[in-house]
């Protein structure tokens, strides 16, 4: 004889047996997408020493100053909206790369051993200067307040230091 509770329980593992073929089965007549190729650069950049070399058709202005920066391990920080640009030229420094790409830029420069080297790059968009960002409000004192002023006088602690 048959139980209710035998019944009950063969429909539950065929509901769990259907919930694992089926969507096996709607899918199965599909192929796995095929990997995506990662999109090939639109520039080529070489650093030799501090020279860059460089063969570019339309490429991101942002991607190779970013590459510059990663090329010669230089922070690059952009400011300024992406552009397309075609540029080809052969040893030329970071300053006159900068300026042949028409890149409006900041640098920042540490003298090591008599050479000069770029420490930080910071590329703005056309028409902004460094003097134009927003500077941080300096509290100005108010006129006929005095500054904080605090007196000391050094031979008073080595009075109190000689008494203990």
């Amino acid at each position: 004889m048959i139980k209710f509770s035998d019944i009950k329980a063969g429909w539950v593992w065929l509901g769990l047996l259907a919930l694992v073929l089926f969507p096996g089965l709607l899918w199965a007549g599909e192929a796995p997408a095929a990997a995506q190729p990662e999109p090939k650069p639109h520039f080529i950049l070489s650093a030799e020493g501090d020279r860059l070399s460089l063969k570019a058709t339309n490429a991101s202005v942002k991607g190779i100053v970013h590459a510059i920066g990663r090329q010669l391990n230089i922070p690059v920080a952009t400011k300024m909206p992406d552009r397309a640009v075609a540029a080809s030229f052969n040893g030329l420094s970071v300053v006159e790369a900068l300026k042949r790409l028409n890149v409006n830029a900041i640098y920042f420069q540490r003298t090591e051993g008599g050479k000069k080297r770029i420490t930080r790059i910071i590329a703005l968009r056309r028409g902004q200067s460094a003097s134009q960002r927003p500077r941080a409000k300096v509290k100005r004192r108010e006129p006929g307040s005095e500054p904080f002023k605090f007196e000391f006088d050094p031979m008073q602690v080595k009075r109190k230091v000689k008494a203990n």
